[in-house]
């Protein structure tokens, strides 16, 4: 797990960042997110909250593996927890935001949601795999965090600049 130690460290500061960054732009624009999602059903808010659980699992999985321990089953259950509730949450977020937006949008949706619930797939995947496999199972916790990245980059510029054109 030593091996590991700096990306896990590094992820969870990352992700610390970004979670405090996307705060920021929903801050920014929080009337206007408001406003937009009661005139139009836009479904901002959601996309916001679904971009901070994207991060806040990475957060939650890099700092459970930076926790000491001889035993790879403590941090594979919790990978599988975290990743677990992870592809809930986003499958039932990305499913109520695809059938209230315009059919136009939809396929975009749908592409976009799908990079969020692929994230949190890994996160669980990564769980599987560390139980099964030991330690090195977490290599899947990479395609997770770079996945989980793009998808809350994406949805953060959307709820940042997007909405203001």
């Amino acid at each position: 797990m030593e091996q590991w130690q700096s990306f896990f460290v590094a992820q969870a500061g990352a992700s610390a960042a970004l979670t405090g960054l996307l705060f920021v732009a929903v801050s920014i624009n929080l009337t206007h997110i408001l406003k937009l999602d009661q005139e139009s059903n836009s479904r901002l808010a959601d996309r916001a909250f679904g971009a901070l659980v994207a991060l806040i699992g990475i957060l939650l999985a890099s700092s459970l593996l930076l926790v000491p321990t001889s035993s790879t089953t403590l941090p594979g259950i919790g990978l599988l927890i975290i990743g677990g509730i992870d592809v809930i949450y986003q499958l039932l977020n990305q499913t109520r935001r695809w059938r209230s937006i315009d059919k136009q949008y939809r396929v975009r949706s749908a592409i976009v949601g799908g990079v969020g619930v692929l994230a949190a797939a890994f996160i669980a995947v990564a769980g599987i795999a560390v139980l099964l496999f030991g330690i090195g199972g977490v290599a899947w916790l990479v395609v997770s965090v770079m996945l989980a990245y793009v998808f809350a980059v994406e949805e953060a510029w959307v709820l940042l600049v997007e909405i203001n054109r």
